[in-house]
């Protein structure tokens, strides 16, 4: 009976392992655009700014976002202060609110055209079933130069790629990041910003009880067997 429960117990301690490994190591790709072809670009300058809508998935603890990319085409000009927001939508899931998620950063400018990847320094939760946005501008005006961020060219089936109910939202598009308007029209054609977003599943709680219990269960046992299975007192 006892060998039993050691094996029941070294099963839990090896499912609840897996289950943390995953989101030590599983970040993935969880929404892009990336894939398809482009059918142009649209300029970012400090008062041309542009967000594109995302919704995340139904996974109940939610998401650690690991980084965002973006297609951009060559810069026009000599643009600077190119930056990289996540908001929160407005509750509508049509403009992003007020609230700044979190500002991500990269390695380098995106002044050739590319994909660039942009993360931030601090975790970064995203909620269950919640509607976000990307939001990018820059530091200069638009008469001095812009950056240029591709969105897809429109089709009937768009190429993107969606997995465990995140799925694509809307644009849209500021001249001061305060007050927003729809994307549409010939501004962009009626094609999705292209980008992409990795993140990781956040696990149940549950799972990472199970973590903790089973390892101090094996630390016990493995103490028990040093000690050739039985507790020793102290002889007074």
């Amino acid at each position: 009976m006892k060998r039993i429960c050691f094996i029941a117990l070294c099963a839990c301690l090896l499912n609840s392992l897996t289950t943390l490994c995953v989101w030590a190591q599983g970040s993935m790709t969880y929404v892009s655009s990336l894939s398809g072809p482009s059918g142009g670009s649209v300029a970012v300058a400090s008062d041309s700014w542009f967000a594109q809508g995302f919704t995340t998935g139904t996974n109940a603890p939610g998401y650690s976002l690991e980084s965002v990319s973006l297609l951009m085409a060559n810069a026009l000009g000599n643009p600077s202060g190119f930056t990289v927001s996540l908001y929160n939508d407005r509750g509508d899931r049509i403009f992003p609110g007020s609230s700044v998620v979190g500002t991500l950063s990269g390695s380098l400018a995106p002044v050739l055209v590319g994909t660039y990847s942009f993360m931030s320094s601090e975790p970064i939760i995203l909620s269950p079933s919640t509607g976000y946005f990307i939001v990018v501008t820059a530091s200069q005006l638009l008469t001095t130069g812009s950056y240029r961020w591709n969105y897809m060219a429109p089709s009937t089936n768009p190429p993107f790629y969606v997995t465990d109910g995140w799925h694509l939202g809307l644009q849209a598009m500021s001249s001061n990041g305060s007050v927003w308007e729809r994307v549409g029209g010939s501004t962009i054609n009626g094609g999705h910003f292209q980008f992409s977003i990795d993140a990781t599943a956040i696990p149940e709680p549950s799972s990472l009880a199970l973590v903790l219990c089973g390892g101090a269960l094996w630390l016990a046992g493995r103490g028990r067997r040093r000690n050739g299975g039985a507790v020793k007192y102290p002889v007074p």
